[in-house]
């Protein structure tokens, strides 16, 4: 898996272009038989580290928004480290014990 880049150096219409451009290869990997699980925890982790950063760039317009948007900032950012970490195979999918195929 490559390195997840410093999204906190982007432009905001960067990270909007990047987010764009993620969830698309997300969906392609989706449909394509042939992608590594790897790789598509490794679209998946670059995505929500971008959102992450886009979130952080965002002003919210009262009290109750910047609660939501801090949760849904650090909701990307655990979502960010879990797809690295499957994708590393530090982690085992929900729903799977280690050591047994799935059928």
């Amino acid at each position: 898996m490559s390195k997840i880049p410093d999204y906190s150096t982007w432009s905001r219409d960067d990270l909007i272009d990047q987010t764009h451009r993620l969830a698309c290869r997300m969906s392609q990997l989706a449909s394509d038989p042939d992608s590594t699980l790897e790789r598509r925890h490794g679209v998946a982790a670059r995505y929500h580290a971008a959102y992450a950063a886009l979130l952080g760039m965002t002003e919210p317009f009262d009290a109750g928004a910047r609660e939501r948007m801090a949760t849904a900032r650090q909701w990307n950012l655990d979502e960010s480290e879990r797809h690295e970490r499957l994708a590393l195979g530090m982690e085992v999918p929900a729903g799977r014990r280690a050591g047994v195929p799935c059928r």
